[in-house]
């Protein structure tokens, strides 16, 4: 055997690796995303009640102990998540195979955190004391 041909060859099973683990993940992201919207679609009434019950002791939390830390935390949370919950209907569950998108989600997170502090600080929730 010609030692170029055994490089070659090991070249050739490692892209082939790679590409098969490459399809695997975006298969496995296509049936996530499809369990997760089915979901969505089927139980948004539930959905909503959750998140406005969590709102609304939030919100009590604020107005009688003057705690703003849940309020802000689950705004955040509710923002970052439907923020990729409409990336995700905009560009299909193939983004997430992206090799930039640790870095874009880090930085939509970081943007998502600021709009956030942003908006408590305007209306007076966030104060310094």
């Amino acid at each position: 055997m010609n030692p170029t041909s055994t490089v070659d060859f090991s070249n050739h099973i490692v892209g082939m690796f790679k590409n098969a683990l490459e399809q695997g993940t975006l298969r496995a992201y296509r049936i996530i995303w499809e369990a997760v919207r089915n979901f969505i679609f089927q139980n948004w009434a539930i959905i909503l009640v959750v998140v406005f019950t969590l709102f609304s002791i939030a919100i009590g939390k604020f107005l009688i102990f003057g705690r703003w830390g849940m309020l802000g935390s689950l705004l955040y949370r509710v923002v970052y998540l439907v923020g990729l919950f409409v990336v995700t209907l905009v560009f299909g569950p193939d983004i997430f195979t992206s090799i930039w998108i640790k870095l874009a989600l880090m930085i939509f997170g970081v943007v998502c955190f600021e709009m956030v502090g942003y908006f408590l600080r305007k209306f007076g929730v966030h104060t310094y004391r």
